[in-house]
């Protein structure tokens, strides 16, 4: 599983996808190299919670003698932790799923759908290893998506999904696939990944 991108053994990757509302659940994809070693979630859409676990998990693996950097999801709520979170002085990147993908342009409507892609094939040739015990694995394959009027293929929404038997969010699959950014993504911070 180590081959592939560079991988620093000592750095610990945490994706997040931060609660929005509903049945949303927040999810903390913590990722060593090609392999996801475990998934912290909890519901709810208490962004101090959020900050307050998050920063614990950082520094519980700081101790540990890993370096952390993480990816939280910034629309919506996700702002609002970013913010808390670098206030306590974490390496924090803003992942911006609708900025656009690094290569493929004419095929993907956005970074996204380039990444959900990108992380469903390193799955499926067995490139990644994650936590057995999640809804991660079903959550990737089972994701909807459609093609755009120019012709590019976009991940829809649960609710445009239209499903009948669940409208929830797929947050293990985001979190997942935003924890898979720094490896894959291949693109300058300045260009997707906003560090401030």
């Amino acid at each position: 599983l180590l081959q592939g991108p560079d991988h620093q053994l000592n750095k610990i990757i945490i994706g997040v996808d931060v609660a929005g509302k509903g049945n949303d659940n927040t999810v903390a994809s913590v990722r060593w190299c090609n392999t996801v070693l475990w998934l912290k979630y909890w519901s709810g859409v208490v962004t101090d919670e959020t900050e307050k676990m998050l920063t614990r998990l950082a520094h519980q693996l700081e101790e540990l003698g890993y370096s952390v950097e993480m990816y939280v999801d910034a629309p919506g709520l996700g702002q609002g932790v970013i913010d808390h979170l670098r206030s306590n002085g974490l390496l924090v990147y803003e992942y911006w799923p609708q900025e656009k993908p690094p290569s493929d342009q004419k095929r993907y409507s956005n970074l996204k759908a380039w990444m959900h892609f990108k992380m469903r094939v390193n799955l499926l040739e067995g490139k990644e290893a994650f936590y057995p015990l999640s809804n991660l694995r079903s959550e990737l394959m089972q994701s909807k998506y459609d093609y755009t009027k120019d012709d590019k293929i976009e991940i829809l929404k649960p609710s445009a999904s239209k499903k009948s038997d669940s409208d929830q969010s797929p947050d293990f699959c985001d979190s997942y696939v935003i924890s898979g950014v720094p490896l894959y993504g291949r693109m300058s911070p300045e260009e997707n990944l906003r560090l401030i």
